[in-house]
C-alpha cells in the first residue's frame, strides 16, 4: 500500500523538471534585449571618452625638425 502513494519530494522535483523549461524560456528571449540595452550604453560612454580624448591637447608635444 505504500508504493501507490507517490513520495512528496519526488513528485516536486518531477514537477519543477516538468516546469523548468517553460520558466527559463521568457528569459532566454530577454537575453538579446539586455544585450543590445548594454551595446547602447557602452557605445554612449565610449563616445564621451573618445570626444574628451579628442578635444584634450597632446601630453607630449610634437615637433617638426627644422
Amino acid at each position: 500500500m505504500a508504493d501507490a502513494v507517490p513520495n512528496v519530494l519526488e513528485r516536486r522535483t518531477s514537477t519543477f523538471t516538468l516546469l523548468l523549461p517553460w520558466l527559463a524560456a521568457p528569459l532566454f528571449c530577454l537575453l538579446p534585449i539586455g544585450g543590445c540595452a548594454l551595446a547602447t550604453s557602452m557605445r554612449e560612454a565610449a563616445t564621451e571618452v573618445a570626444q574628451t580624448v579628442k578635444a584634450d591637447t597632446p601630453l607630449v608635444a610634437i615637433s617638426l625638425p627644422q
